[in-house]
């Protein structure tokens, strides 16, 4: 017997032939052979029983060929065909079963022994982004059989969606399924599972207003949607909340109180909720006073709104019977103890039988009231007491008595009689001011019109009188002499109980309202500053030009400060071209009684100083006043003995007080020197384009006098007392 073998798939088939070699019988007998499944009838397994592997079923069989396997699966046929395996590709869960094949020809069959598929499947957890506009989504790379724990993953891929929040994750797109937030765990069923990335919108909230049980008015309105983390400004109560018996305390989170309070203007971050805001109310605590009438005292008492008062324990009062508590001061209506308290109120006590009369002696400051021991019952006629105990007031006289300590009551003189009412009386000294005469010292001005007043304690000033002094300003009437202390105005209330005199006070004004001083220097009067007026006594404007080309070819009145800066105006004044100073103009610069001094004022001020050792070594000879003339701050520094700018703490012995205020040039209208030297004016003019001034620097040690100076040149100004 020969072998033939077939191999279909991996299943070997051996096939056996018979051959006769010796037969002659033209008709063959047939001895075919039924088949036969080897390998003790199993089925052998090929490959990895895994999900999504590929497994193949194998058979070996031997007999008569074709032989045909029908495989089946749980008893049902599944595939017919003359291949000795079955395939599966892939390998999927629905292929689990027990799977047998019979193998049959036309001699016979066998049935193979049963095989079982058992698949232990492995699932995946997979992440979508879910229209996610930005980011990326986790990853999970395991693999988890049936009944795993899977961690959920967070959102390590910064995922983000406009206008939304990340909210986790859940087993459906539209959010119906199972949320997972990370680090949550789960087990795995027998699928993959797929994880949409949930999104909420992006919530805003509104922050609303609570009266809280008003009675009145109207919550504000905030119009506004916030979103979580926004500032919030709490509004004010705008429509006027109230509520009876309470004040307005500000707003609060919860209805009780007990929440957080805010007060309008507060901001706070609102969260991921509607806000409501209740009004916060406090409750009003009431005073409840006890008014004894003239009796012992008795302690007010604090009671909250609605609450009731607490009798007291009955004042005393000598000669007198207490009839109980009345809410009005006339005794008219008797006060109930269980009446609710709404408001602060005063309770009075009511007497019977006597009444008394006392004087008050209303702020006196000597002596003592008249004292009436008599006890009177209504009706009962009283006799006015005089002054007996001398009361005395500074600056009042006694006049009489009144039934009000602002003398707004009945008058009541002394020796009068009245009938008593039904209450006790007070008295009140009733004060007449003092009349004194306030004379006027014009402190070297014109005599005062009038020179003396009569004015009334306690009363105003009235009417004062006017004065005048040639060459300064009067600023008031002044308490001390000199015009110093106080001021005094129409309007002032008398207050010095004694006859007294008012001082004028007197200043040194420009047109424009600056103040300055003045020292006397031999026969001269000097203003210690530098003129700063921006207009002519008559109240009209200087021209004011800072082109400096404009400057350079302007021949008309003109001022300007230094570099254009009006900062330097109080240290150092104003720059003057010669035309606005000079003597010829009609328009006068210097208020009345002073002027622009002249070249000889110069020489007068230059040969006092000399003279009365001024000069810085002390000699009576020679030009050497500089120092004495000049400031001790503001100059630039010099080693040169006798120099302005050498130790600057030994200049100004004259008081002159002159500072480095520079000038600005008539060729170019550029400023120079400021700190090195200073440039007065002269009224007196050298010829039509020159005109004479003087000048300091600080590396030398005389005042200097130029002939040469341009008119056009902006110097500083020195004014002289006429």
């Amino acid at each position: 017997m020969n072998k033939k073998m077939f191999i279909i798939g991996f299943v070997s088939v051996v096939i056996f032939i018979n051959i006769c070699f010796f037969c002659s019988d033209p008709v063959k007998p047939d001895f075919g052979q039924a088949p036969v499944i080897g390998n003790d009838k199993k089925i052998t397994m090929s490959g990895i029983p895994e999900k999504d592997s590929i497994l193949y079923l194998i058979l070996t069989a031997e007999g008569t060929e074709p032989l045909n396997f029908q495989w089946y699966k749980n008893d049902t046929i599944i595939s017919r065909s003359s291949l000795d395996s079955l395939k599966f590709e892939p390998l999927k869960l629905s292929d689990t079963g027990s799977y047998y094949c019979i193998v049959s020809n036309k001699y016979g069959r066998d049935t193979s022994k049963s095989a079982d598929i058992s698949l232990t499947p492995k699932f995946k957890v997979m992440y979508d982004g879910n229209t996610a506009t930005s980011g990326a989504v986790p990853t999970d790379d395991n693999s988890y059989a049936a009944g795993a724990t899977v961690t959920v993953l967070g959102n390590n891929g910064n995922l983000a969606k406009t206008g939304h929040t990340f909210a986790g994750w859940n087993t459906k797109a539209d959010g119906s399924g199972t949320s997972y937030s990370g680090g949550d765990i789960f087990t795995i069923s027998s699928a993959d599972v797929i994880l949409y990335a949930r999104w909420t919108t992006n919530p805003t909230y509104t922050v609303t207003y609570n009266g809280n049980g008003n009675t009145g008015g109207a919550v504000p309105i905030d119009g506004n949607n916030y979103e979580t983390d926004a500032t919030v400004t709490v509004r004010g109560n705008t429509g006027n909340l109230i509520k009876t018996g309470h004040t307005f305390a500000g707003w609060n989170t919860l209805a009780n109180g007990s929440g957080t309070s805010y007060m309008p203007g507060d901001t706070f971050i609102i969260g991921s909720a509607n806000v409501i805001l209740y009004a916060r109310w406090n409750i009003n605590i009431y005073v409840v006073r006890f008014n004894s009438n003239g009796g012992s005292q008795v302690d007010s008492q604090s009671v909250a709104h609605n609450n009731t008062a607490t009798e007291p324990t009955p004042p005393t009062r000598n000669g007198y019977i207490f009839a109980g508590w009345y809410s009005d001061q006339a005794l008219t209506t008797a006060f109930i103890f269980t009446t609710p308290i709404t408001a602060t109120i005063t309770l009075y006590a009511k007497w019977t039988a006597v009444y008394t009369v006392t004087y008050n002696e209303n702020n006196n400051t000597g002596g003592s009231v008249p004292v009436d021991t008599n006890k009177y019952i209504s009706g009962a006629i009283v006799t006015v007491l005089d002054n007996t105990g001398s009361l005395v007031k500074t600056g009042y006289t006694f006049s009489k008595w009144n039934t009000n300590a602002a003398g707004t009551g009945t008058d009541r003189t002394p020796g009068e009689t009245f009938a008593i009412g039904s209450q006790n009386v007070t008295l009140y000294a009733k004060w007449n001011g003092n009349p004194y005469t306030v004379t006027f010292n014009s402190n070297g001005g014109t005599l005062p019109n009038p020179s003396s007043i009569t004015v009334i304690f306690g009363s105003t000033y009235g009417t004062l009188a006017t004065t005048s002094r040639t060459g300064y300003t009067f600023n008031g009437w002044w308490s001390d002499t000199g015009g110093s202390g106080v001021e005094i105005k129409s309007s002032n209330t008398v207050n010095v109980p004694n006859n007294h005199t008012l001082y004028a006070q007197w200043v040194i004004k420009d047109a424009d309202g600056n103040i300055y001083t003045e020292i006397t220097i031999g026969t001269q009067g000097w203003m210690v500053e530098n003129l700063k007026t921006t207009r002519y006594n008559d109240g009209t404007e200087i021209l004011f030009v800072t082109d400096s080309t404009t400057w350079a070819n302007f021949s008309a009145p003109a001022y300007c400060w230094y570099n254009n800066d009006i900062s330097y105006k109080d240290t150092f004044g104003a720059l003057y071209n010669w035309h606005a100073v000079s003597a010829n103009n009609p328009k006068k610069i210097a208020p009345p009684g002073w002027h622009v001094p002249t070249d000889d004022d110069w020489y007068t001020l230059e040969n006092y100083l000399i003279a009365n050792g001024y000069n810085w070594d002390g000699t009576t000879t020679g030009n050497k006043i500089a120092k004495s003339l000049a400031v001790k701050t503001g100059w630039n520094v010099s080693t040169i003995p006798g120099a302005i700018g050498n130790d600057l703490t030994m200049n100004n012995k004259s008081g002159f007080s002159a500072f480095p205020g520079g000038y600005r040039n008539s060729g170019d209208g550029y400023f120079y020197y400021m700190g090195g030297s200073g440039y007065w004016w002269s009224a007196t003019d050298v010829d039509s384009t020159c005109a004479y001034n003087r000048y300091l620097h600080h590396g030398y040690g005389m005042l200097y006098r130029a002939s040469d100076m341009y008119k056009k040149n902006g110097f500083s100004v020195r004014l002289l007392r006429n």
